[in-house]
């Protein structure tokens, strides 16, 4: 069963603020976790701590996200560059 894609308004804002190519670059990946919401190393892992987060690593870029099973729906928490992914 395929999840809904979802951004949080911070993580929209973000994407919008990236260059086009970068959008188009980082756009199918993002779509790509309505299929699969937790793909394996070495692209996706799951991050320590709580709230139970997600990352898609596409250099030198990161997305970072949460799944709701429950409510099939994966939100996209966080996009931007990787030295500033973790900082947060």
């Amino acid at each position: 069963m395929a999840y809904t894609v979802l951004f949080d308004p911070g993580a929209q804002r973000q994407f919008l603020a990236l260059p086009p190519d970068v959008q188009a670059r980082l756009r199918p990946a993002i779509d790509g976790l309505a299929d699969d919401p937790r793909p394996g190393p070495p692209l996706g892992r799951k991050l320590q701590g709580e709230p139970p987060r997600y990352r898609l690593k596409l250099p030198p870029y990161r997305i970072i996200y949460q799944v709701s099973t429950r409510a099939q729906r994966v939100t996209v928490t966080w996009v931007g560059l990787r030295r500033d992914a973790y900082r947060r």
